[in-house]
């Protein structure tokens, strides 16, 4: 007989393959008992199974209904006529489609117009809005539009120039003053409803701040509308040039001297000094010193006899003679010597 030993690691594995898995159990239990997965368990599966009935309910198309209000465009109409004025400016749109689209919809995703096009002169008139007519995202069906028809008026649409009215406010600094205002363009053109038109005569601008300003300048300017349904065809604003200058002042000097040229020739002068009035800006005039003021004749090429001439005087810059007193003086040579020789 035949005796068959068996090989004790064989049989070793064989008896501890189950106890790994055993173990991995235990742990697995006890990491589930300390988290408490299985707490309120009965509760936990209903709010799964709840959660799993909503979603396969939006994913099998469930239906619903939003009213959005969006803004009416009326298009198409020809060259020559605009809408002056329309019962209502927004409809209120009634959608239908998937929950989850629905929940995401917007006003901007809708688009409600009606073409014009068939209107070819001034009038009246009741148009019918159709739902056919809103524009909504893939997915959804536009059920209903409120108000389903909209009162319109079409006027004549022309083209008017007017000049452009410049507006200022402020004052200049002291002793200066505004001498020229003027803007470019000039004219301006206006678009919009005729009857609105024929009675515009200018435009505005908006004011122009000149307080406290010594010097020229320029600024861009806003017209100021003048309806909501006018436009400015050349752009909304203007240039503006503001010319400021020193406020001018007259100044009177009395007894200002006469002198001749050349100085060596024997001559008399009747009168010997005159009244003066100069003229120019402010802090000029105010600066002269009157007792450095002379009146200058030129007696060089003069002959013997009398003569009469208008005295030159010698001036600061920006000034000028307003008047004299006399305005010429005789001049009285005795001798034929001229040029002093």
């Amino acid at each position: 007989m035949q005796v068959v030993m068996s090989d004790p690691r064989v049989e070793n594995d064989r008896d501890s393959s189950p106890r790994p898995v055993a173990a991995w159990l235990r742990k697995v239990g006890l990491l589930l008992g300390r988290l408490k997965v299985l707490e309120n368990w009965r509760l936990k599966l209903f709010a799964g199974l709840l959660a799993l009935f909503l979603w396969m309910l939006a994913a099998s198309g469930y239906k619903e209904n939003i009213r959005i209000s969006v803004d009416l465009k009326l298009e198409g109409l020809r060259a020559g006529l605009l809408v002056l004025e329309q019962s209502v400016d927004r409809l209120d749109v009634t959608i239908r489609g998937a929950s989850l689209v629905i929940s995401e919809l917007t006003a901007d995703q809708i688009t409600a117009s009606h073409s014009l096009s068939d209107v070819t002169s001034p009038k009246e008139l009741t148009v019918r809005i159709l739902p056919e007519e809103i524009t909504s995202p893939p997915g959804t069906t536009v059920i209903s539009v409120t108000p389903s028809s909209v009162r319109v008026t079409i006027g004549k649409k022309t083209t008017v120039s007017v000049p452009v009215s410049l507006e200022i406010k402020g004052k200049p600094a002291p002793d200066f003053e505004i001498v020229g205002q003027t803007s470019e363009p000039k004219t301006v053109q206006l678009q919009g409803p005729e009857s609105v038109l024929a009675g515009v005569t200018s435009v505005r601008t908006e004011a122009v701040n000149v307080e406290g300003v010594i010097e020229p300048f320029a600024v861009r300017a806003y017209l100021i509308p003048i309806h909501p349904l006018v436009s400015f065809v050349d752009g909304k604003s203007v240039l503006v040039r503001i010319d400021v200058q020193e406020r001018m002042k007259t100044r009177k000097f009395l007894s200002v001297p006469i002198q001749q040229i050349p100085p060596e020739r024997p001559v008399s002068i009747v009168p010997e000094r005159v009244n003066l009035v100069i003229s120019g800006p402010v802090s000029v005039v105010t600066a002269i010193e009157g007792e450095k003021l002379i009146g200058l004749v030129d007696v060089k090429d003069l002959g013997k006899g009398r003569h009469l001439q208008t005295p030159r005087f010698r001036l600061p810059a920006g000034t000028s003679v307003k008047s004299r007193d006399p305005d010429e003086v005789t001049i009285i040579i005795k001798s034929d010597d001229v040029g002093g020789e």
